[in-house]
């Protein structure tokens, strides 16, 4: 009985612990989300890229969801602190709210406008998109459909009224990405909540005297096109082109079905990731909705002012017959005009291919695809009459907003030109990427339409359907017949993207070049000629695919630029104090306490200390008996405590372990590089008196400054297959995350390495000096000022063990050389003598 009882007594120890340790891990990587949101904040204020008041927004609430949810788990581990630290959560989330612009948080405002009651004030409230339309109006030599918006506070409003603000919340916050099941499922349990909740009331009485209006203008029987305008889209580099749904030729019967259906497609599945893709939250996207008057057109499509291969002597326009859904969709092939942007205007290039199908208004609502006319199907849809129209109504567009224009236009049946709709286009800089000359025979396929230059190589992905799609691997060239928005969600795992059908105005395209992937589109016989796990080079300058890998990769430098001095890089500033600033610091001091956080980095940092002490303070009562949390005995100045959730781990009677006790795979290949010969763990670091005064200074005020010395504690929870090892040393944290098995599929390895003791500049050396390490060992590496994130997945346990050495003599090899790389000159000469084996690098003997 009483063996019966120690063991029952262990296994409740153990189980504990294990409920401990996947709190400790929603910690770990809560905390990880929250320093990747910082270091993304301040490059991109460093670097002044795409910064714009959506984006400040939604990075403000991506980081307080990380750091309420690194509090809630902290809960799981120990029950005190937590309500000071919700307190104190609270007054910081209220200081970074009065941070930014408040007139976006506040209620009371229209549910509906008018384009005409659309003001430069009203952007918050109608989306760039409607607001941009309001403005054409204003240009008399653009007509505009008459039309009306349900603003961001009608979708506020529906939400709450709806109590489905918490539900929603709820399941995004159980998302897991990499699960492309629980992806679809949450997303199909969010769209179906909207659409069975009604429309408020309040949201009816406000757009039924537009309705009523407009049928008193047009007619009873006025059809309506809706169309999203969030509060995100059409910005810089994230225009969310084609991710919320637009619904044409509306009967009124229909009005309110299709905007909760608009509503609702923010939650689609690639729309979450596209999010996720470019940092916006949730909480933060607002949808309002524009109420046109359908235009049943002629011809339809898409003019471009500039050519988005980055010419600046002509635009592009693309048109097909009926509606432009072909054209924007990249359904079908179409016809395509280039036109000279100086008067006269001239027609220099026509591509007129046959057209089989068209897209047209349904009798009873909705559209379906037809037959072209057979006498039609080869005919341009434009006169050039109507060509030198559309180029001069876009080149005036363009004047008006002093920016390149992407803008879709449509013909009546009557001859009249619309414009439905103008946002800015982001044109490709004009940058000599070398292309090497290829044999012939390795051609696979040549033309179509480069929508983004570059050059990619990668395995062939060839996917028929987006279901097929969801499966790319990491690094893949996209391989399909039509572009669709649908397949934004692949581009995220994508290295290029190559189509047979579609045009570089389609909006997969736009998405594709928002995220720098040399695209292709319109090749027509890339999904036959190409075969599926090949490796080929995507040449996206030349308009060419060949087989194998390019000879001479061309190098890319990013060199930083000042940010602008604007109002949105002023809030941007100023809510990074109350984000990633960092007053908590040295873990010993009575000053470190919950009371005394001040910013989301102080508790995350401050819970981070103490999930740590809590996850491990078992070890002080039960580690002697149970052998749960054991001392390892290495040869090597630090102090390592293990933590074996294996069956062997059970085993009582020691309190001490030596590397020939431990059967972890990956954690013994982890220790063979730490304890590899040459590594320094002790020495003189050579320093004079300016590198030590920098380094006192950053003492003083940087965000790891508390962080324990070299020697004292570092944890590491182990299975046979599977290590976590956390370490402080010298001012900088490090994790290593690895599963090590037989199933390559299953294996990875996972590491992030952030901080140190020099100048932000020299710690940011040693960042690049450990990613070119990286990158030279096959590692996925994405690098910000001194925040390193590497990943190595799907290797051979092989292969998998031999990283872990290396990443283990990364480690030793690293401590401390911040203080003594005080020139970018430093950084290849490290890396160099690290890959020939000498580990010593700034450490003398």
């Amino acid at each position: 009985m009483v063996i019966f009882g120690k063991k029952k007594k262990d296994l409740q120890i153990r189980t504990r612990l294990r409920e401990r340790y996947f709190s400790f891990k929603q910690i770990l990587d809560a905390n990880n989300e929250v320093l990747e949101q910082m270091a993304d904040m301040r490059h991109r204020l460093n670097f002044d890229e795409g910064l714009d008041m959506a984006y400040v927004r939604a990075a403000c609430t991506s980081t307080a969801v990380g750091v309420f949810r690194i509090i809630s788990n902290l809960g799981k581990i120990t029950d005190s602190q937590e309500d000071i630290l919700s307190q104190r959560f609270e007054e910081i989330t209220r200081r970074i709210s009065s941070c930014l612009d408040p007139k976006a948080e506040t209620g009371g405002q229209p549910l509906a406008l008018s384009l005409e009651e659309i003001d430069a004030g009203s952007e918050f409230l109608v989306g760039k998109k409607m607001a941009s339309l309001a403005d054409l109006v204003r240009i008399s030599s653009a007509r505009v459909p008459t039309g009306f918006v349900l603003t961001t506070e009608a979708h506020l409003l529906f939400v709450r009224r709806n109590g489905l603000e918490q539900t929603i919340n709820k399941e995004l916050l159980r998302l897991r990405e990499s699960n492309e099941r629980e992806l679809d499922a949450i997303s199909e349990t969010i769209q179906n909540m909207i659409l069975e909740k009604p429309a408020p009331e309040e949201i009816v009485r406000a757009a039924e005297p537009y309705l009523d209006r407009i049928e008193k203008q047009h007619g009873r029987n006025t059809r309506f096109a809706l169309r999203s305008s969030a509060s995100v889209e059409d910005r810089p580099g994230q225009s969310f082109a084609g991710q919320f749904s637009t619904f044409l030729n509306v009967v009124r019967e229909d009005f309110y079905e299709r905007y909760k259906q608009v509503l609702a497609s923010k939650y689609s599945p690639h729309a979450i990731l596209y999010r996720k893709k470019f940092g916006g939250v949730d909480e933060n996207i607002r949808v309002a909705v524009g109420c046109m008057v359908m235009v049943s057109p002629r011809a339809a499509g898409i003019v471009f002012t500039q050519d988005p291969r980055g010419s600046r002597d002509r635009m592009v326009i693309n048109a097909a017959p009926g509606l432009g859904a072909p054209v924007s969709d990249g359904s079908a092939i179409v016809d395509q005009f280039h036109v000279t942007r100086s008067q006269p205007l001239t027609i220099r290039k026509r591509f007129i291919p046959e057209k089989k199908t068209m897209c047209v208004e349904k009798q009873g609502g909705g559209v379906a695809v037809v037959e072209v006319p057979a006498g039609l199907q080869a005919n341009p849809c434009l006169s050039d009459a109507q060509i030198f129209e559309i180029a001069g109504t876009a080149l005036s567009i363009e004047q008006y907003y002093g920016t390149p224009q992407n803008i879709e236009w449509a013909y009546d049946h009557e001859g009249r030109l619309f414009i439905l709709q103008s946002r800015g286009l982001q044109i490709a800089e004009n940058r000599e990427i070398p292309s090497e000359a290829v044999h012939e025979e390795k051609i696979l396929v040549r033309g179509g339409h480069v929508a983004c230059p570059g050059i990619a190589t990668g395995k062939a992905f060839v996917a028929h359907d987006v279901a097929e799609a969801s499966a790319i691997p990491s690094g893949a060239v996209l391989v399909i017949r039509q572009t669709s928005p649908a397949y934004s969600r692949a581009l995220l795992k994508a290295s290029a993207l190559v189509s047979d059908i579609g045009a570089v105005t389609s909006h997969l395209a736009l998405i594709a070049a928002e995220m720098g992937l040399p695209t292709i589109v319109g090749m027509r016989e890339a999904t036959t000629r190409i075969h599926p796990g090949d490796t080929i080079t995507v040449d996206a300058v030349e308009g060419v695919i060949y087989s194998g890998e390019p000879p001479v990769r061309p190098p890319e430098t990013v060199r930083p630029r000042p940010y602008s001095d604007t109002h949105v890089s002023r809030i941007a500033r100023d809510v990074l104090k109350h984000i990633a600033g960092l007053t908590l610091t040295n873990p010993q001091s009575p000053a470190f306490n919950a009371s005394a956080c001040k910013t989301y980095h102080d508790i995350t940092r401050y819970v981070h200390e103490v999930a740590i002490r809590e996850m491990f303070k078992i070890n002080d009562n039960v580690s002697a008996r149970t052998g749960v949390v054991r001392r390892l005995e290495v040869g090597i100045p630090l102090s390592i405590f293990v933590i074996d959730l294996t069956e062997r781990g059970e085993e009582a009677g020691k309190d001490k372990v030596k590397p020939t006790d431990i059967t972890s795979v990956p954690f013994l290949s982890l220790l063979e590089g730490m304890c590899t010969e040459g590594i320094r763990w002790a020495g003189f670091v050579p320093i004079d008196m300016k590198g030590f005064f920098s380094v006192m200074a950053n003492t003083l005020y940087d965000r790891y400054q508390g962080d324990r010395a070299l020697g004292e504690a570092s944890y590491a929870i182990i299975s046979e297959n599977y290590v976590n090892f956390s370490s402080r040393l010298a001012y900088h944290f490090a994790t290593v995350d690895s599963y090590c098995g037989e199933d390559r599929h299953s294996n990875y390895i996972t590491f992030r390495f952030m901080g140190g003791g020099a100048s932000m500049d020299k710690k940011t050396r040693r960042a690049q000096f450990i990613s070119k390490v990286l990158k030279a060992h096959e590692f996925l590496v994405e690098q910000k000022e001194d925040l390193v994130n590497a990943t190595l997945r799907k290797r051979t346990s092989k292969v998998i063990c031999e990283k872990l050495v290396v990443l283990g003599q990364l480690m030793g090899a690293t401590r401390q050389i911040d203080v003594t790389m005080v020139s970018d000159a430093l950084v290849d000469r490290y890396v160099q003598e690290f890959l020939r084996g000498n580990f010593t690098l700034g450490i003398k003997r």
